[in-house]
């Protein structure tokens, strides 16, 4: 086995999982630090770490964000209609967590949430009905993982969750149909990584993962076809990176994957839709301080998002779909203690969400789809 990544078996990753807290409160309104024209966040900060935040659509198109409060709580927050600049107050959904929230959208449109629990097991909720702002109970799935769990639905919708475990291998759980409460037990991966794990599917419709190795290198597997729960072995993509990967699917159908390594922007990309073979690494330069955040826009460029040394949020964008291209860094503004989220409105608008030097939720949004971003607005609370 290359050096990377080992596959040492362990034992399964289940314990009985105990109750989880519920706990309500935490999550509270601040007033954001503005010293300049234009709603910018810009006092001073010393980075702070990583903010627990995601988003998710609804069915009906409101976009949803969710972070850690400050009771260690998961809190969301929800546009009042599709691509608002209003949003709801913030709601607790309770729990006691770890780590960062991880959302995905279910075989009926209802938005699931998941969080390692103080018992390092992995626990989750759901909405009762799409759309809707009652959700269920938490549930726990077991396990016993060192990270932030990710998620991903596979080509028949089901669920498919993964982490690191203490043995630093890589586990999985999934739904065992894509519309009901039961999920397979704790299978193991293999592999000793030392990042989160991070998932895209395929032209193909299978899962890909990818995650830093030991030697700091970028390891990919991926199921042998959709909705199997065969993998291929895992493969080196080489590199010596600093960051979890970012992986998307570009205009072309092929995986990007972008990373900072040293104190720059890298990328990698698959040579054709499917292949086992890639392109070498370049980089696309800058001084970046957070893990890259890409998201596909409506003409089919690859934006990538991160925050730079001056920790305002920082911006690249490709010439053209497909292209190897890519037009000059410019700068988005603000203040940013945390790692970027980027989320897509349902007209294809990008939103971008950060924690500000207040610890409130803050956002920048397109007008348009593929159009200049406005100013920075703040959506409260107290995040970390």
């Amino acid at each position: 086995m290359a050096t990377g990544v080992s596959t040492r078996r362990v034992r399964r990753g289940i314990i009985a999982a105990t109750a989880l807290a519920l706990a309500g409160g935490g999550l509270t309104a601040a007033t954001p630090a503005q010293a300049a024209a234009g709603n910018e966040a810009t006092a001073r900060l010393a980075p702070a770490g990583t903010a627990a935040i995601d988003t998710a659509l609804n069915r009906n198109g409101r976009l949803s964000a969710f972070a850690r409060g400050t009771d260690n709580a998961i809190w969301v927050k929800t546009q009042n209609s599709a691509g608002s600049g209003s949003w709801t107050g913030w709601t607790s959904l309770g729990g006691v967590v770890t780590g960062a929230p991880r959302v995905a959208v279910d075989a009926d449109n209802r938005i699931q949430l998941f969080a390692r629990g103080t018992d390092k097991a992995i626990w989750t909720k759901r909405q009762t009905d799409p759309n809707s702002a009652a959700w269920s109970a938490w549930k726990s799935l077991g396990g016993v993982l060192d990270s932030d769990p990710s998620v991903i639905a596979d080509q028949d919708a089901r669920l498919t969750v993964f982490g690191e475990g203490t043995d630093g291998a890589v586990w999985k759980t999934r739904q065992q149909d894509n519309a009901g409460d039961g999920w397979t037990g704790w299978t193991s991966l293999g592999g000793v990584i030392t990042s989160e794990t991070q998932l895209v599917r395929d032209r193909a419709e299978r899962i890909n993962l990818f995650a830093r190795g030991t030697d700091n290198a970028l390891w990919t597997r991926r199921q042998s076809k959709a909705n199997s729960d065969d993998w291929t072995a895992w493969k080196s993509l080489g590199g010596t990176i600093s960051s979890d990967a970012e992986p998307v699917l570009d205009a072309e159908n092929r995986i990007q994957v972008f990373a900072k390594g040293g104190e720059a922007l890298w990328t990698i990309r698959q040579t054709g839709p499917n292949s086992d073979s890639w392109d070498s690494w370049t980089s696309l330069g800058g001084v970046i301080t957070s893990n890259p955040a890409a998201i596909i826009v409506e003409d089919g460029q690859l934006h990538v998002f991160a925050r730079g040394a001056d920790n305002a949020l920082w911006s690249r964008t490709q010439k053209s779909r497909g292209s190897t291209g890519w037009n000059d860094w410019y700068s988005l503004g603000g203040v940013l203690t945390s790692e970027i989220e980027a989320g897509r409105e349902r007209d294809w608008r990008v939103s971008v969400f950060g924690r500000g030097t207040d610890n409130g939720l803050w956002a920048k949004s397109q007008s348009t789809p593929d159009s200049a971003f406005g100013n920075w607005y703040s959506l409260g609370g107290g995040i970390i």
